[in-house]
């Protein structure tokens, strides 16, 4: 079975665990994950997803794409690169003032 969270593939195998407050919860749940991802609903209300993943294209995208309602608890190559997309946006906004 494929380590991708698209269309996209690697060759190394990350741990992937991401967490999903409340508001966004409902959605996540009601998504069709694959049946090896590990889904557990939070006391907080939250959803924690724990995945293998072998590239961080799709993934990053569809963290990036909750905003505020996301966050990445592992892996921290994946934090950074969300880090890092956040800087040059950050960094588009400015330069367009």
């Amino acid at each position: 079975m494929s380590r991708g969270f698209g269309s996209h593939t690697g060759e190394t195998d990350f741990s992937v665990i991401l967490e999903f407050d409340a508001f966004a919860a409902p959605y996540i749940l009601e998504e069709r994950w694959r049946p090896d991802w590990e889904i557990e609903e939070l006391t907080s209300g939250g959803v924690r997803i724990k995945m293998k993943l072998n590239h961080f294209v799709d993934v990053r995208r569809y963290v990036l794409s909750w905003g505020r309602h996301a966050a990445v608890m592992a892996p921290p190559e994946l934090r950074e690169a969300i880090r890092e997309e956040l800087g040059a946006m950050r960094e588009m906004g400015r330069a367009a003032k």
